[in-house]
């Protein structure tokens, strides 16, 4: 029973305690050390990485000079084999650049890398064009050839650079893993032995000042906690804080007394606060506000990437009008994108947008896209709806619809007064979907369309009503997307 009774004391003394977090710190020494292993575990997966990338471009440059070797053989003997290997060769190329990228982590090789990019797609365009200005005995091939070679060049300095660099950052790598793996044999030594000399001395100065004081008032702190608030502590004579909690422990106990009163007071009246703003909180409406609000602040350009290298593709073919022109538009759209989704839009201002997006989705895609429609002038001032409506409608029309078609297809904007409601149609004749498509797009809250989900469910919101957007499709025929919004004056 008494040894029971020790033990007991023993869990729960302040001194058993601090002794157990001096234990804790130990052990997280151990873990510190094996933090330091998987350190130097990843310095050596990352050299082993470098390794890997350096591998990848000893065979990009030989993949380049391969290249280049099938070119002069076409040209020396017109056989299309070679030609054909030279296609092979890009695609060989392009997949080795696209790991080499997976794999580059800093900034240099990420740019160099780029810049191999960019040369490469640069040559094989300019291949392609000296073996069409062959095949049509074209003279001007020699000068085209000439360009092609002025590129190469260009390219395998990139490679070399990319090669040295990447060389010179594996031996980086690996004299840091050396002196990372001495300097953490001296530091865990070090500290191993500080570690255990300071558990032991302060251990020691923990039982003599704190223990042993504390396991006098435990017998005390027992009676009080079977209810005995008068009972008081012995008098303890020690110069530290012990001393002082003695002394003051009677007055703990009338304080504790006090408090679990005033507490109890307090509770009461909070619960009956919290009962009476329950009442008054509109919890469904809150909550239909939060998500008009999310889907308010959705914004995502998915055409950015594309238009992108349209622009670049542009510009390195010469259209430097048209490149200006994509540049306008898109400079628009994204001013657009940072002005605040919480205020509706006009639809003047929704049709603006949709146009710049369709001016650049024209220059892209040239004849493939038609547009077509008409609108109703009156209703542009008159009517209000989400920002951010239109566009991804039209861009989903392009993207699902028109887009997969070989021939290309039309978009019809239409937009006129419907009793007292705005009608806006924005239809295609692209692929179309087939009833069961139709049905998951339709159920915004399984539809992996987040545009059309997104556009479908601030327009509900915005307008109150289910029937404000509709969507109708068919397989081959294409889909019409109906949207009905109320008039500013017949909202007042």
């Amino acid at each position: 029973m008494k040894a029971k009774k020790l033990l007991n004391k023993l869990r729960l003394s302040v001194g058993a305690q601090i002794n157990a977090l001096l234990i804790a710190v130990l052990i997280g020494f151990i873990m510190f050390a094996v933090y330091n292993y998987i350190l130097l575990s990843r310095f050596n997966d990352r050299y082993e990485r470098e390794i890997e990338q350096y591998s990848e471009i000893i065979e990009l440059k030989k993949d380049i000079q391969l290249c280049d070797k099938r070119m002069v053989d076409f040209l020396k003997t017109g056989n299309r084999t070679s030609l054909a290997e030279l296609n092979d060769m890009y695609e060989i190329i392009t997949e080795r650049l696209n790991r080499l990228h997976n794999i580059a982590e800093d900034e240099e090789a990420k740019y160099l890398l780029n810049s191999i990019t960019v040369s490469f797609d640069a040559y094989y365009s300019e291949c392609g064009n000296t073996a069409y200005l062959y095949n049509t005995n074209n003279a001007d091939y020699f000068g085209s050839a000439d360009e092609a070679a002025v590129i190469l060049r260009y390219l395998e300095n990139y490679s070399d650079e990319l090669l040295e660099y990447n060389l010179n950052m594996s031996i980086k790598t690996l004299e840091t893993v050396d002196q990372r793996q001495t300097m953490s044999i001296y530091v865990n030594l070090i500290i191993t032995v500080l570690s255990v000399f300071g558990v032991l001395a302060v251990s020691l100065y923990i039982y003599r000042n704190m223990t042993r004081p504390i396991n006098i008032l435990y017998d005390q702190a027992v009676e009080i906690a079977s209810g005995n608030f008068d009972v008081k502590p012995n008098n303890i004579k020690a110069a530290n804080d012990i001393g002082v909690l003695a002394e003051t422990f009677d007055q703990m106990c009338e304080g504790i007394r006090n408090k679990i009163q005033a507490e109890n007071a307090k509770m009461d009246a909070e619960k009956k606060l919290i009962l009476e703003q329950k009442k008054n909180i509109e919890v469904e409406k809150l909550l239909e506000e939060t998500r008009f609000m999310a889907l308010q602040s959705q914004t995502n350009p998915h055409f950015l990437f594309n238009t992108l290298n349209s622009i670049n593709r542009t510009i390195m073919f010469g259209r430097n009008e048209q490149a200006m022109m994509m540049l306008d538009s898109l400079a628009d759209l994204l001013r657009y994108n940072l002005t605040d989704a919480n205020v509706p839009a006009e639809l003047i201002q929704e049709l603006k947008v949709t146009e710049k997006y369709l001016n650049i989705q024209k220059l892209r895609f040239s004849d493939r896209i038609k547009v077509g429609g008409q609108v109703d002038k009156a209703l542009l001032n008159s009517v209000k709806l989400p920002k951010f409506s239109l566009q991804p409608l039209v861009e989903n029309a392009i993207i699902h619809g028109i887009e997969p078609k070989t021939e290309g297809g039309t978009i019809i904007i239409d937009i006129r007064k419907r009793g007292g409601y705005c009608l806006i149609r924005i239809a295609d004749n692209g692929m179309g979907m087939d009833r069961k498509r139709l049905m998951q797009i339709r159920d915004v809250n399984t539809s992996k369309r987040i545009g059309v989900r997104n556009t479908c469910q601030r327009i509900r919101y915005y307008t109150g009503r289910e029937d404000s957007f509709s969507i109708y499709s068919k397989k081959g025929a294409g889909t019409i997307v109906a949207i009905r919004l109320p008039l500013i004056n017949e909202e007042q």
